[in-house]
């Protein structure tokens, strides 16, 4: 019980999106965020060769889309990186 509450926490929309469908949406991304967070210590340990700031910048990005994932600019914040993926 104890997990589930915390796991809750830590992924749980903002109180100011009232839509379910863009609740789940944003659940799914925050979880999805939260996850990724551990990929730049990964990627540095198996490709050190690889700029450190490129591996901060995707650390950095990570923790910035997880933070925002979580406040009333979720909405928002799906939008910026649709556009993001697109230009990349």
């Amino acid at each position: 019980m104890q997990l589930n509450r915390l796991a809750e926490l830590l992924i749980k929309p903002h109180a100011s999106i009232n839509n379910p469908e863009t609740r789940r949406v944003i659940l799914l991304l925050s979880a999805y965020h939260l996850l990724t967070i551990p990929i730049a210590p990964i990627i540095y340990v198996y490709r050190p060769e690889l700029p450190t700031v490129w591996t901060w910048g995707i650390f950095t990005t990570c923790i910035v889309f997880y933070i925002v994932s979580r406040t009333s600019w979720a909405r928002v914040m799906i939008n910026v990186q649709l556009l993001l993926a697109l230009v990349i």
